[in-house]
């Protein structure tokens, strides 16, 4: 069974926890990617597939029963996330995730990652999303 959450902060450690209890069950969760947080740990160990990040567009967050949108969700940093309880699934992702980042050398990677946080907040300032860039990339 697929389930959707895109629970408040603060509940996303007992969201995980009711995963890790649950029976065949595999959830699409939308979190944020805070490094040093209490889950995630558990975002990493449950994962099936890697994060996609969220268009940091404006119209993305709408409160509930009001017309009003988050005013800057790029600030959020939202990722939607695979998870799974399923022990193969896990293993079978972790083991091509391993691959991957066994073949990319430290050092490229390091770089890439540089290049890719100043590419974003270029995108960022120029009200651009990062993900749907086209011709306005000779401006960077």
């Amino acid at each position: 069974m697929w389930a959707y959450a895109y629970p408040p902060t603060p509940l996303l450690q007992r969201v995980l926890l009711k995963l890790r209890q649950s029976n065949n069950t595999r959830l699409i969760l939308i979190a944020p990617v805070q490094l040093y947080s209490p889950w995630i740990q558990d975002l990493l160990e449950l994962s099936i597939d890697y994060p996609r990040a969220l268009p940091p567009v404006h119209n993305l967050l709408l409160q509930p029963g009001t017309s009003l949108f988050h005013e800057s969700p790029e600030r959020l940093d939202l990722h939607a996330w695979s998870l799974s309880q399923v022990a193969s699934e896990i293993e079978a992702f972790q083991a091509v995730a391993d691959r991957i980042s066994r073949s990319i050398r430290k050092s490229s990677s390091t770089l890439y990652d540089c290049k890719w946080k100043r590419f974003c907040d270029w995108c960022c300032k120029q009200q651009i999303n990062k993900l749907e860039a086209s011709v306005q990339l000779a401006d960077f």
